[in-house]
């Protein structure tokens, strides 16, 4: 099973030996690939072979480069993900609407729920019951913008009526490389099931190659934002991106079982696209709950 979250940092070669990563810097470390789930290069200096990248993408291991000032830039996902993608990229454009919509609704009502528990957990007890109603209200599609509303409440609850996700701050760097950590791992697990990430059932962006992983993260976005509850935003460094990238081993308790956050993301997509094509919407699929340290 993959598991481990590999970061790596300044001039470096990275290579293919016998099943192995090989890291060629002062020294020479070698990983099994098996064992890998995610390399983050977080370095503009780091060279790589193409031998290693092609092993890396048949072993659906998910590649993370970050740019000059270590934001992840991109992500690199082969042309196909499954033996059968041409069938189910054809089911893909065929799901039901009126299906969507209802899967829309269950994504936007349990985003909400989750961060209403967070308000909760951090005593902000009146914007709690307001998000609370705002679950409740949640209809198809979210045609009234529950969503909307709700996080409007909920960041200036956590993070003050000052705060804008638009501003250029330590915050907003933080929380944009933990959201960008979970949709690679969305968009990996998508393209695994066989399935593109540019059409999603509610983003429709043109210029978004991702709109079905930004639909499905929504329930998942507080777990990032929990984390940012605990930074003290003086700077945004190596420690706190590496502190991200290990969100992934976060332990959460999904399906009567404590799982780590990657295992529950592959359960999840795996299944809600499955409901997808098979014209239901199970909402068990979207209860999870955080394990507090």
């Amino acid at each position: 099973m993959t598991w481990r979250t590999v970061v790596v940092t300044g001039h470096a070669h990275l290579s293919l030996k016998n099943k192995f990563l090989v890291v060629r810097k002062e020294s020479v470390s070698q990983i099994h690939i098996s064992e890998i789930h995610t390399l983050m290069i977080d370095s503009t200096t780091v060279t790589m072979s193409t031998a290693l990248m092609n092993e890396l993408l048949k072993s659906k291991v998910k590649l993370i480069v970050c740019d000059e000032l270590h934001n992840p830039a991109m992500e690199v996902t082969p042309y196909y993900g499954a033996f059968n993608t041409s069938k189910m990229v054809l089911e893909q454009f065929a799901w039901d609407q009126n299906v969507c919509g209802e899967l829309w609704k269950s994504v936007v009502k349990f985003k909400i729920h989750y961060q209403a528990e967070m308000l909760k957990d951090y005593q902000h007890f009146e914007e709690h019951e307001k998000l609370v109603s705002y679950e409740n209200d949640v209809v198809s599609h979210d045609l009234t913008n529950r969503e909307g509303h709700a996080a409007k409440v909920y960041f200036n609850a956590l993070f003050g009526t000052d705060f804008s996700r638009k501003d250029e701050i330590n915050l907003n760097a933080f929380l944009n490389y933990g959201y960008t950590i979970l949709l690679s791992t969305f968009n990996k697990e998508i393209v695994k099931c066989g399935y593109v990430t540019q059409i999603g059932i509610h983003h429709i962006g043109q210029t978004n190659p991702f709109n079905l992983s930004c639909d499905l993260i929504e329930p998942f976005r507080p777990i990032v934002d929990d984390l940012a509850l605990q930074y003290d935003q003086i700077e945004f460094g190596m420690k706190e991106r590496l502190q991200l990238v290990g969100l992934l081993d976060t332990k959460i308790r999904y399906q009567g079982k404590e799982q780590y956050l990657s295992n529950v993301i592959s359960i999840y997509v795996s299944k809600v696209l499955a409901n997808l094509t098979a014209g239901i919407v199970d909402e068990s699929l979207f209860v999870y709950e955080r394990i507090k340290i």
